[in-house]
């Protein structure tokens, strides 16, 4: 009986431990946005494309901090196809996140062709997550959207007729 007691008496012991090891960690676990970032004020103007021949940007590229180390990147791209008139907006997204012994690995591509006023003509996107993956393409054509979804080999489509909204809330 005497040593069933002072297993009772150690395991308080080590569970106190615990208990002021997190406490002590708890800043360490917290987010670290404010050592890599900084805040930015909105804008005095909201950006507005009216165009996207005239937009100044042709080629973006973007990095993904994790914990101080970079885990990614993205790149995009906006190219005029001057034969249709219409532009291809490409964007590429890799990530690789290592974190409590797991490793995520993310990959996501995407393709919109679109009118200089930025509505949708057609899109492909492919996702790939841990090895998975996922295909998504569609199109518009008039009033009608078409889309289809490909996981693996489970294939589904989905065929809508889109109603046009965008004046109905002006007054």
């Amino acid at each position: 009986m005497e040593g069933s007691g002072y297993f009772i008496v150690q395991q308080k012991h080590i569970l106190k431990k615990i208990r002021w090891l997190w406490i002590l960690c708890l800043p360490l676990l917290s987010d670290c946005t404010p050592l890599y970032f900084q805040e930015h004020r909105p804008p005095l103007e909201p950006f507005r494309i009216q165009n996207l021949e005239n937009f100044p940007h042709r080629e973006l590229w973007y990095g993904f901090v994790f914990n101080g180390e970079k885990v990614g990147f993205t790149h995009q791209t906006i190219r005029p196809i001057p034969e249709r008139q219409l532009f291809l907006i490409t964007s590429e997204a890799h990530l690789r996140i290592r974190f409590l012994g797991m490793d995520k690995r993310m990959t996501m591509i995407s393709e919109d062709t679109v009118r200089p006023d930025l509505t949708l003509v057609s899109y492909h996107y492919e996702q790939q997550m841990d090895g998975k993956p996922l295909r998504i393409d569609g199109s518009v054509e008039g009033p009608s959207w078409t889309s289809t979804l490909s996981v693996g080999t489970v294939v589904g489509k989905i065929k809508a007729r889109i109603i046009d909204n965008r004046n109905s809330c002006k007054r």
